[in-house]
Parts: structure tokens; C-alpha cells; sequence
């Protein structure tokens, strides 16, 4: 049985070997690929075996990655066409722009190789810039393109993968020098049209050194947001529509204030300035204490005092939609506070223990004075102070001035010469004056 199975086998690879022509088989390995020439800006000119399937643009990759040690030395080409490849086939040329394949996929710019076939890749010469809103985005601002005849802006804008989102199409332009390289002319177009409609006079052909500036609207990707903390049931980052979304809007999309929220007392902190400036105020901060009246002073000393950057609104009304004439445009940043319902107030200033202590009804600010272990020595203690927890606002400490769950009291220190210097400096001036005026009338006299 074996005997038969190897006779079986040697027929086998007699029968085979003959069927093979093995010559044949090696000779015809050779028109298994085409042999193309890559010439011109590639790092290594020269002839390429690529298979029949192959396209232009895998023999000039070809000619860019593989190094032809036998030829000649690796070459460095700073400025390759893409646009401008030139394949020519049995004497016959024809211009190639690889930028549209790589960009739009424009399968003709980019056709199959045969046999013979001689690609020719140029060095770029000409070139325009592109920056601002377009979809190509690149580490520089200023994008470089190649340019061919017969460009126009809206084919370097498609190049550039088209316009962004939020284009400012009126305000779009293009810079040229003239010939003589001195003198610059700024052409203005509308981007929105010369898309929609190529013909458009505005759709000017474009000149080598060309820059073009696609403009976007201010702040367009800017995100405007509030934050709102506290008592209501999904804190956070709120995104806003400027001058439209309120404080009522936000306050149900955060999903109401929680059993616990005080809206009477809550408060909103703007950050902006242009509602919380005072002209005034900024004015008498470039004077000297000593140039200021009485009044002024006082005045200054109050201002600096106060949080002016709390907006303060009844916010269990402009939740309920019972006074939508208080509800609060917002603007960008700002901060709601959502306040939990509070029991304590709090005494601040020169006191042995500041803190929060518990709030008992009826009881004067006295009481809560002795719960935080008394005045200290330099306390004034005529000059105490209630400030209201709902409003901000400073009352003057009476013995039947009522106190109010979040207030907090506040005993400062002793005044001293800060307080009294303007009386001081009136009373100066006076003096000054008076003495000068007997001087002068002594000296007339004696004359």
C-alpha cells in the first residue's frame, strides 16, 4: 500500500512539472507592474514598478518615502505642486490638481496609472493666505495655499474646507500689494454671496501674495453662562441668551428651590460692572481725604463700605410670576445665590468671640452682644451697627431697634482722628485763615 501511494505521488509531480512552464512564470512577473517615471520636486526622481490599479498620487508617495540608494542622493524639496502635477501620456500632456483630490475626493485629478506614463511634479511658485473663519484650522493663523490661474476666492475658501459657522460676511476683505510691492489695495466682498453665487462680482480672481480675511462676528463662540448655588435641586452652569434669559427662566430649569431655600432672602452677584458703577464715586476717589467736605467723606467712606455688586429681588415673587416686572434680565457670570432658610445671626467687629450665635425672637441687639462675650476696649460703643440680612442696609443700633433672623451686628472699632478729620481740617482752615487775616491787617495798620 505505501508502495502504491509514493508511486501515485511521483506521477503526480511528473505530471505537474510538466504542466508548468516555469520560464514562462518568471518572465512574466515583469508585467505583473507598470513602470512609471516621478520626476521633478520628489525626493528621489526615478523609475517605479507600481501595480496596474495605482493612481498618480501613489507613485509621486512612492517617490516621497522610498530612497533610492542606487541613484542618486535623497533630495529636500521645500516647494512641491500640488496643484499643478502634470501627467503625461504618450506625448500627450495633462494638468493635474491633487489639492481638489485630497480636499473633495475629485476622483479625476487623480486617475489610474499605465504603463509608460511619465508624472512631472513642478515646484510651487505662487501662493495667497486665507485666515480667520474657514473650517481649516492649523496651529498658524495665517493659512498658505498654493494658487494656479484662474483661482477665485470662493475656490481658496472651499480649499480651505469652506466657511466656518458665524461668519461677519459684509465685513470680509482681501489685501494685495501692487506690482511694485508699496501700495495696498483692500478689496471688500461678502463671503455669504460669492458661495452662494460664484458669478458674483464680488468672486474677483486672485493674485499671488493675496491675503485673505475672513471675518467672524464678535464673540460669537463665546458661551455666556450663570451659575446658580445653593437651595435648589440641580446647582450649577447654566448656559444664557444675552439680554433675554431671566433670573425666573433659571431659577425652573434648575429645578426650583428645595424645601429648605430662603427666596426672600436669596440674592444674585453680578459680575459685570456697567450696572454697578458710579460715577460719583469715582470721582471722589482721585481727591485727598484732605480736599474732601464732610459730606463727601462720609459718603466715600459709606460707598466703599456697601456690597454694591448684589442685586437683591424678592425671588419667591419672581419665581411664583407674581411681580414679572422685577424678574432680572442676567448677564454673563453672573452668580445666584439660593439662601437656606436661616436661625442664627451673626455678630462681627470689636467683640471677644465674633461668630454666629442662635437667633431668639424678641430679644436686642444687647443680648446677642453678651453671647459673643462683650465689647473689647476698643469698641465705640455708640456707633453699633444692625445690618439687615434681606437688604444690606446699616441701622443704627437702639435699644428698641428689632432684630431679624440673618441680620448680623456690628461694633466698630473707636473712631479716632480718621473720623474727626474733617472737622478737624475745617476748624484749620478756619484758624489759618483767620490768623493770616489779622496778620495782613496788622501790617496795613502799622503802615
Amino acid at each position: 500500500m505505501k508502495k502504491f501511494l509514493l508511486i501515485l505521488l511521483l506521477v503526480a509531480l511528473f505530471v505537474l512539472g510538466h504542466a508548468i512552464d516555469y520560464e514562462e512564470l518568471l518572465s512574466s512577473s515583469s508585467t505583473l507592474n507598470y513602470s512609471i517615471h516621478v520626476v521633478g520636486a520628489v525626493k528621489n526622481p526615478g523609475l517605479y514598478l507600481v501595480p496596474p490599479n495605482a493612481r498618480v498620487s501613489t507613485a509621486i508617495k512612492l517617490a516621497n518615502t522610498i530612497s533610492d540608494t542606487l541613484n542618486i542622493p535623497v533630495q529636500t524639496v521645500l516647494n512641491p505642486s500640488s496643484r499643478r502635477v502634470i501627467l503625461r501620456r504618450a506625448e500627450e500632456d495633462r494638468n493635474l490638481d491633487m489639492k481638489k483630490f485630497l480636499t473633495f475626493g475629485a476622483i479625476s485629478e487623480n486617475p489610474f496609472v499605465k504603463d509608460g506614463d511619465v508624472i512631472i511634479v513642478p515646484a510651487a511658485k505662487d501662493y495667497i493666505y486665507i485666515s480667520g473663519a474657514v473650517n481649516m484650522k492649523l496651529y498658524e493663523e495665517n493659512i498658505k495655499m498654493e494658487l494656479i490661474e484662474g483661482d477665485k476666492i470662493s475656490d481658496i475658501i472651499q480649499l480651505a474646507y469652506g466657511l466656518d459657522n458665524g461668519i461677519d460676511s459684509e465685513n470680509c476683505y482681501i489685501e494685495r500689494f501692487s506690482d511694485d510691492s508699496i501700495a495696498l489695495e483692500t478689496i471688500y466682498f461678502s463671503a455669504n454671496e460669492i458661495i452662494s453665487d460664484p458669478t458674483s462680482k464680488d468672486n474677483v480672481y486672485l493674485k499671488n501674495g493675496d491675503r485673505i480675511y475672513i471675518r467672524q462676528q464678535p464673540d460669537f463662540h463665546k458661551k455666556r453662562y450663570i451659575t446658580i448655588e445653593g437651595e435648589v435641586k440641580y446647582p450649577g452652569e447654566y448656559a444664557i441668551e444675552l439680554g433675554k434669559t431671566t433670573l425666573s427662566q433659571i431659577l425652573k430649569k434648575s429645578g426650583g428651590p428645595t424645601a429648605k431655600a430662603d427666596l426672600e432672602n436669596s440674592y444674585l452677584f453680578r459680575i459685570s460692572k456697567e450696572d454697578i458703577t458710579y460715577k460719583e464715586l469715582n470721582h471722589l476717589r482721585y481727591f485727598s481725604f484732605v480736599d474732601l467736605s464732610t459730606p463727601q467723606y462720609r459718603y466715600l467712606r459709606q460707598m466703599i463700605s456697601e456690597k454694591r455688586s448684589l442685586i437683591r429681588e424678592d425671588f419667591a415673587e419672581i419665581y411664583n410670576d407674581e411681580k414679572p416686572e422685577n424678574d432680572v434680565v442676567l448677564k454673563d457670570r453672573d452668580r445666584i445665590f439660593v439662601s437656606a432658610k436661616k436661625s442664627v445671626i451673626s455678630v462681627n467687629g470689636e467683640v471677644k468671640t465674633p461668630g454666629l450665635y442662635n437667633f431668639v425672637e424678641g430679644k436686642e441687639f444687647s443680648y446677642y452682644i453678651e453671647q459673643a462675650g462683650g465689647t473689647i476696649k476698643p469698641a465705640n460703643k455708640s456707633k453699633i451697627q444692625i445690618i439687615r440680612g434681606d437688604s444690606g442696609e446699616w441701622v443704627k443700633a437702639k435699644h428698641n431697634t428689632k432684630i431679624y433672623v440673618g441680620d448680623t451686628i456690628y461694633v466698630p472699632r473707636g473712631e479716632r482722628f480718621s473720623y474727626y478729620w474733617p472737622y478737624i481740617k475745617d476748624t484749620v482752615t478756619f484758624v489759618t485763615g483767620l490768623a493770616t487775616s489779622i496778620v495782613v491787617i496788622k501790617g496795613l495798620v502799622g503802615n
